[in-house]
């Protein structure tokens, strides 16, 4: 009876590693048809981190413009990165700055960092978008 036993662990054992590699699969595949969306050129860097120590050594040396110009050389003047653990678009240029402001909220929401939010909290006021946003600001102590 024991060579039956073993024959029949073996026989579960291959078949929930079967089932476990199927969803593994599958989940990466709708992963890939999430990220075929156009997205601008650009680096997200290292998983998690991205071009945060790069962006941090720029703030500390004060050449905000060359972490920027660096990457408007190699991509557009619109590139993806990470930064702060959030993907991040720069978008640069007096013409799309303009387009992406005058159609806030309609095509696009602007956010903070996820790591920005946790440290001031989440009904800060750089958390709160459009009225929610306006009205504490007419308050005047």
């Amino acid at each position: 009876m024991a060579p039956d036993m073993n024959f029949l662990v073996s026989v579960s054992i291959s078949a929930l590693l079967a089932v476990a590699l199927a969803l593994v699969l599958t989940h990466c595949k709708r992963c890939k048809n999430k990220s075929k969306k156009r997205l601008p050129p650009g680096q997200m860097g290292l998983p998690w981190i991205g071009e945060t120590i790069d962006f941090c050594k720029a703030q500390k040396n004060r050449l905000y413009e060359d972490f920027i110009q660096a990457r408007i050389q190699k991509h557009g003047k619109t590139f993806k990165t990470r930064l702060m653990g959030s993907p991040t678009v720069v978008v640069n240029g007096a013409d799309a700055n303009k387009f992406f402001l005058s159609n806030e909220f309609k095509l696009v929401v602007s956010s903070w960092p996820s790591s920005s939010v946790q440290l001031m909290g989440e009904n800060s006021i750089m958390e709160k978008q459009g009225e929610a946003h306006r009205l504490p600001r007419c308050y005047e102590p």
